[in-house]
């Protein structure tokens, strides 16, 4: 696995999922004591002129965080997880590289970047759309977006590490 692709699972103190971050958030999480690990990548370190330390894959945050405080933020990988990795078109699922997002209301007709606005869409579909609305394209949607409330379950499909299975039965 390639250092730059490194993701970890950030749980509060009930063991709920919060979010998925990059590593280098996550140990500076863990360095200034805000953090625990709670396991870490099998024969993966990172290391410093003074300091070698295992990566964790899962870490848990001190403080409580309080129901609808720390949302799962709007990000690419977010909407992908909201839509099942399937195309909002046609409803074809695909890998993570073979989808884009695709603004109902595009940028040039006013549309904003958010989550009610934004869905994924494989190439084609989101090709055929280009710069119209979904009606202007006579392309339906097969569901409405929402905001994501939680981070849900399908993570674990996408070749997370096995130990996050636990935090999202």
């Amino acid at each position: 696995m390639n250092y730059l692709s490194w993701k970890i699972l950030i749980v509060d103190v009930a063991l709920q999922p919060i979010r998925i971050t990059h590593w280098t958030k996550a140990l500076m999480l863990v360095i200034l004591n805000k953090a625990e690990a709670l396991s870490y990548y099998k024969d993966v370190s990172i290391h410093s002129q003074k300091v070698t330390m295992p990566l964790p894959n899962v870490i848990k945050i001190k403080k409580y965080v309080g129901y609808g405080k720390n949302l799962p933020r709007f990000s690419r990988l977010n909407i992908m997880f909201r839509d099942n990795f399937t195309c909002q078109y046609c409803g074809k699922q695909e890998k993570k590289d073979k989808l884009t997002m695709d603004h109902i209301i595009p940028k040039s007709q006013g549309g904003k970047k958010g989550w009610t606005n934004i869905v994924t869409s494989c190439i084609p579909c989101n090709q055929k759309k280009a710069d119209r609305t979904p009606e202007q394209a006579n392309m339906r949607l097969i569901r409405l977006p929402l905001k994501l409330k939680k981070l849900p379950g399908i993570a674990l499909k996408y070749s997370d590490p096995e130990e996050w299975g636990y935090y999202f039965k």
